[in-house]
Order: C-alpha cells, then structure tokens, then sequence
C-alpha cells in the first residue's frame, strides 16, 4: 500500500483514479504519520500545490534528498513558475503535474520499480553547478516531469517563464554555439524516452502520441533524427544509446562563464 501526504480535499479524485488502476492508497494529511509510514515502504506520494509553502519543512526537505533515503517519491504539485523555482534544489524520482495526475500518475507508480535512466540524467544535471541555475533546473524538470514537455516554450516555462530565446542562448553558451545538438533535441529526446516506456507498458503508438499531445508522425520523425530508427525499429538498446548520448552532452559540454 502507498502512503500518499495530501492537505484535505486534495486527494479524494487522485486517489479514486489510482484505486480504480488496481493501485492501493492509504492517504493522510498528518505529516508524522505520513513519515511512519514511508519507513516500510518503497514508494510514496506526495500532494502538495504550493512549494513554496513546504520547502522550509525540515522533514520535507531530507524526504525530498536522495542522498539519505532509498524511498522512491513521487511529487504531485501545481504547473506554475514559482513551484517550477522551487523544484530547484529537491530531489524527486517524478513529478507528475496535479493537471495531468489523474491520467499519469498511477502508470508513474506501476513503472516505480524500474530504473528511471531519465531521473538519473536528472541527478547528473543537478550536480552541473557550473551550468546557469535557470538552464539547469528548466532541464533536470524535463528529465522528471511525467507527462514529458513537448517545446522549448514549456521548458522556458520550467525555469521560471524566461524568454525561450535566453533559454536557447544559455544553452548554446554552455554546450557550444556551433553544436548540432540543439535544446529542441533534448526536449524531443526526453519525448521520445517517455513515450517509449509507455510503449512498453503495452500501449499502441499512436495511443502513446495522443496522451503525449504529439501526433505519431512526430514521434517517427523524433526516432529516426535522434535514435536512428523508426518507432517499429525503437529498441531498448537504442533507447540505452539515446540516454548514453544525453550523459554525454552533459558531461561534456563547452562552458562560457556569463552570468545567470
């Protein structure tokens, strides 16, 4: 059963969703018993729509740190820029937007105990603290946040609504101006990871590209410009080379000091 920490009146649909999937939920607004809890169990959940109010919490902030858990946690929270500032500096295996939870969450929680190759990307980015604070936290978000993001604008969104533009510029200044692997790649490479793994989980292209808000054609083309394939040809070995590619460009990239 997984423990899921939800204010009052935040959970009852969430929870409706994730039991009407097969997933058994024991919700709780008490923040001690929550943590009781979490002491037996390999997943939790956790439901909070402002940040900014719980960032201070002591105990929020160690559950949020990989470092000293095995707990695999789940953040549920609001799409906005605040929180999306606020995700800097906590460590979560998903984030999973309150707008989208009641479709994504429980294929979140029925994955939890694989390996999340992109929330490992995610710990490397994090540790870059050479790269722009604002271009680090928009793509360690990209890497967790489930449903994936599909622009470059979503992801300027991300790191707290700067312009696209000075997203893009931080991104060429850090891996190199003349480098024909572009922010739009990683995003579309971050698309691709996430709709492979709900190929996996048994769902038809197609259907995967609908409940991404990408058409299918887009996904072919996204394969076949970054993996070298098709969505028929997409696999697992060529989506471990993607994810290898992308630890790559971050390990490797070409860093300009300018400021944030």
């Amino acid at each position: 059963m997984i423990p899921v920490y939800a204010p009052a009146g935040m959970s009852t649909r969430i929870s409706r969703a994730l039991q009407s999937s097969g997933i058994e939920v024991i919700v709780t607004r008490d923040w001690p018993e929550f943590e009781r809890r979490c002491r037996s169990v390999s997943t939790c959940v956790l439901l909070v729509e402002c940040l900014g109010l719980e960032v201070g919490h002591l105990s929020f902030a160690r559950l949020s740190d990989r470092a000293s858990r095995a707990l695999r946690t789940v953040l549920v929270t609001r799409k906005d820029a605040d929180n999306a500032r606020c995700l800097n500096g906590l460590s979560f295996d998903d984030v999973v937007w309150f707008c989208e939870a009641e479709r994504v969450l429980a294929g979140v929680l029925k994955r939890s105990g694989h390996v999340d190759r992109l929330g490992q990307l995610a710990d490397c980015i994090d540790a870059e603290i050479e790269l722009p604070p604002t271009l680090r936290r928009a793509l360690a978000t990209a890497c967790r946040q489930r449903p994936p993001m599909r622009t470059v604008q979503s992801l300027a969104a991300a790191a707290g609504g700067m312009p696209r533009s000075t997203l893009n510029t931080q991104w060429r200044r850090a891996f190199g101006i003349r480098s024909a692997f572009r922010l739009q790649d990683f995003v579309g490479a971050v698309l691709l990871l996430r709709a492979n793994e709900r190929h996996v989980d048994g769902c038809k292209w197609t259907a995967v590209a609908a409940e991404m808000g990408v058409h299918h054609h887009t996904l072919n083309r996204i394969a076949r410009r970054l993996a070298g394939a098709s969505l028929a040809g997409l696999t697992s070995t060529r989506c471990d080379e993607l994810v290898s590619m992308l630890h790559g460009k971050i390990a490797g990239r070409r860093f300009h000091p300018f400021c944030d």
